[in-house]
């Protein structure tokens, strides 16, 4: 697989318990282009994560441009699209948290904590579908809801993030997570060695990995 450019992700962009409002302005933060894995592959949890532990799954909907962008308007944005792919936003909570001083971009870039599936031709497919977008763990439903629910939908964002920044073909971007995720589990469920997780958007593919470590 490819390196990405860059691999923009997003927070906060579907509802969740508690009926915290959208935030105002995406929520956006980098992760590492080696990050990236295909599925088949292993999420391997380093030392630095296993000492104390939190590694958490995010299924999110993908996006990855064929051609560049800046200040696009929705009509550009959505043609530079090549494909939509499903992702897991591995995330190091510990790292989050108290690691980074609340900086989002460390606990989420750890080598393989970006696995993406083949996905398939944006040209094909509606944006707009109410596809669901489903994450399990060791074949177990934890994540289950809409990409509909999204509050800032896949243009939307494009056409905010690419305000006064070229976005390369080849970018990526992941578009935010749905309620489910481990830390929200009671009591939480973090990766383990031999989980597999497999995140499934309906009508664009599954991305299925093995946990090592």
């Amino acid at each position: 697989m490819m390196h990405p450019p860059v691999v923009l992700a997003v927070g906060r962009n579907y509802p969740h318990l508690g009926g915290a409002p959208p935030p105002t302005h995406p929520v956006v933060f980098l992760k590492n282009p080696m990050a990236v894995i295909p599925s088949g592959e292993p999420i391997v949890i380093p030392q630095v994560c296993a000492t104390h532990g939190m590694v958490d799954f995010e299924a999110e909907l993908a996006v990855q441009l064929g051609a560049s962008i800046k200040d696009a308007d929705a009509a550009t944005a959505r043609a530079a699209i090549a494909r939509c792919m499903p992702a897991n936003d591995v995330t190091c909570r510990w790292w989050e948290q108290h690691g980074s001083e609340g900086q989002l971009s460390r606990g989420k870039s750890f080598d393989s904590f970006c696995p993406l599936g083949e996905g398939i031709d944006a040209s094909k497919i509606s944006l707009d579908a109410p596809r669901r977008i489903i994450s399990r763990l060791n074949g177990q439903v934890m994540q289950n809801a809409c990409v509909t629910e999204m509050f800032l939908n896949v243009v939307e964002l494009l056409v905010d993030l690419s305000r006064g920044v070229t976005l390369l073909p080849g970018t990526v971007l992941l578009t935010g997570t749905p309620y489910g995720i481990g830390m929200q589990q009671s009591p939480p469920r973090y990766l383990r060695d031999g989980d597999v997780v497999d995140i499934e958007i309906e009508g664009v593919g599954v991305v299925s990995n093995h946990v090592l470590g």
